[in-house]
């Protein structure tokens, strides 16, 4: 009996799960660990995991960066012998914030 209601409760979990990565049950975006970082919002237990998802993404790295008031241009990575490599590099100017002088910064960096 017990292992019939473990059974259910996880078919249910997953159903969930499911429900919500395919868009049929809408989560706001700060709770929907699929749906774009938003910089501006306040830090939860899901944003270290939205953070990892832009090292690889160039293209989402771009949509979030693009809501952050940052001005920022893209630069080319750097050789990965250096002695201190930047991939999916970027250059940020500016932004709400006034800066001294721009940097370079990788994109979950920035």
């Amino acid at each position: 009996m017990s292992m019939r209601v473990l059974l259910i409760f996880l078919l249910l979990c997953a159903g969930m799960v499911l429900a919500v990565w395919r868009g049929w049950v809408h989560v706001p975006a700060r709770w929907n660990p699929w749906a774009p970082l938003d910089v501006r919002a306040e830090p939860n237990f899901l944003t270290s995991y939205k953070l990892s998802r832009l090292r690889d993404d160039p293209a989402l790295c771009d949509q979030v960066l693009s809501t952050s008031g940052l001005r920022f241009s893209r630069q080319a990575d750097s050789a990965p012998f250096a002695q201190c490599p930047l991939e999916n590099t970027l250059r940020i100017q500016g932004g709400d914030v006034a800066l001294s002088s721009s940097f370079l910064a990788s994109c979950p960096l920035a």
